[in-house]
């Protein structure tokens, strides 16, 4: 059944289901000021994609640290660290036009690979490292303390796995919820179309992260109450400790996360082009 999405107006604004003191009004209203949801990005896309880093001989290397400093040295500040220190990412700006998305993911790939060559290194688009991969850490304080909250064998599967992120923009938390529910909706057909290795991806990310199916959500008061009950609603931590398959990110996305590692540009953007149709929003501008 469709979940009805809740309007923020009196009296209900900002209050939990069963109350309605000013302290939990406070409270929705301080998890929601995490969100940057800006109607300006409304139907733009970003995508995430992750690589893992291997040597001449083709084994992972935990060079991340190095590597990353090169490319912020040569000003592409879009690279960032994984949980793994064999594997980086790299984000596109929000955009609005197929082109400018295909443009991006051109540059940024031959960015990347161009500076892991100057050390010796490529970049391997890979879904699943093997389970003798090297177990090093980005080192910051977010992954040392991911990294000490799990067990070895979900650490293992935290590190091996590699991904590529959908990012749909959204204007307000009452559009994200929309969206966030016709998605859910359709997230056995997004799995099954970003699988690359018979569901044994994200089999290992539920090892990680027992808590990855997204819930159903019917009302901004509902999501709150989720949010506090799984521990990411309030400091210290923050809605980006949520693992859900599909989530509302504090960037001001709806965020779907099921697509594995991917080389072939055209298949991330017919995925593009699913996302916007399940959404409802309307597709990227062919000019």
């Amino acid at each position: 059944m469709r979940a009805t999405v809740h309007s923020q107006s009196a009296p209900e604004r900002g209050q939990m289901p069963g109350a309605s003191s000013p302290d939990d009004e406070t409270a929705v209203a301080t998890f929601l000021a995490q969100f940057n949801f800006r109607a300006a990005n409304r139907g733009a896309i970003g995508l995430e994609r992750e690589f893992f880093i291997v040597d001449h001989d083709g084994r992972l290397v935990p060079r991340a640290p190095e590597l990353l400093d090169l490319l912020r040295e040569q000003d592409h500040s879009a690279w960032d660290p994984e949980l793994s220190a064999c594997q980086i990412e790299v984000k596109t700006p929000p955009r609005f036009r197929r082109r400018d998305l295909q443009d991006d993911l051109r540059r940024q790939e031959a960015q990347g690979q161009q500076a892991a060559a100057k050390l010796g290194l490529s970049l391997r688009v890979l879904e699943i490292a093997p389970d003798d991969m090297p177990l090093d850490i980005y080192p910051c304080e977010r992954y040392s303390n991911i990294a000490a909250r799990i067990d070895t064998g979900a650490l293992l599967a935290g590190c091996q796995l590699a991904a590529t992120h959908i990012h749909l923009g959204v204007g307000s938390v009452q559009e994200a919820l929309l969206v966030y529910d016709r998605l859910r909706q359709k997230l056995p057909l997004l799995m099954a179309e970003g699988d690359h290795s018979g569901g044994e991806r994200l089999r290992r990310y539920a090892r990680m992260t027992p808590l990855c199916q997204p819930p159903e959500l019917r009302s901004v008061e509902e999501y709150f109450r989720v949010a506090l009950e799984q521990g990411f609603a309030l400091p210290p931590r923050t809605p980006k400790d949520c693992w859900w398959l599909l989530r509302i990110s504090p960037v001001g996305t709806v965020e779907i996360r099921v697509f594995g590692a991917e080389p072939d540009h055209d298949r991330i953007l017919h995925w593009v082009d699913l996302v916007h149709r399940w959404a409802g929003i309307a597709a990227l501008k062919d000019e």
